[in-house]
């Protein structure tokens, strides 16, 4: 029971702070700043290699389907899960695409490139420092 409820407060921070990124970068589209966008996909590296890297890097993310068997254990009607993992990956997948476009619209590529946590740069950029300090937590 505790794990559960620790479980529910870390996702509720997790998917407040998606909230705010993806609020953020509505409110900067609406500003009608679209200049960090409009380059789309200028610049681009289409070495397989790379793109390999880099979806090695979003599967390591992504690392929680290695919990479903646990996870399955805890159903009650089986035959609720594809739908329930359909509405979840769903959500998901909706969640950081938005996320993605905030900071596309908002973070020029430059600053993208760099290695800090682009929700604290993103928080800098359009709350200041104190933004940068609520997503560092």
């Amino acid at each position: 029971n505790l794990t559960l409820k620790i479980i529910d407060v870390v996702t509720f921070f997790k998917m407040s702070s998606l909230a705010l990124v993806i609020l953020l970068g509505i409110v900067h589209l609406c500003e009608g700043n679209t200049e960090n966008i409009k380059v789309g996909f200028n610049d681009t590296n289409w070495e397989p290699q790379l793109w390999g890297e880099a979806w090695n890097s979003v599967l390591w993310a992504y690392n929680g389907w290695i919990s479903i068997c646990v996870m399955l254990g805890e159903v009650k009607d089986p035959s609720l899960l594809p739908r329930i993992v359909a509405i979840s990956m769903s959500i998901v997948t909706t969640l950081y695409v938005m996320a993605v476009i905030s900071y596309h619209s908002v973070l020029p590529m430059s600053i993208m490139k760099s290695s800090r946590p682009l929700a604290s740069v993103l928080a800098s950029e359009k709350m200041g420092t104190s933004g940068e300090v609520i997503f560092a937590i």
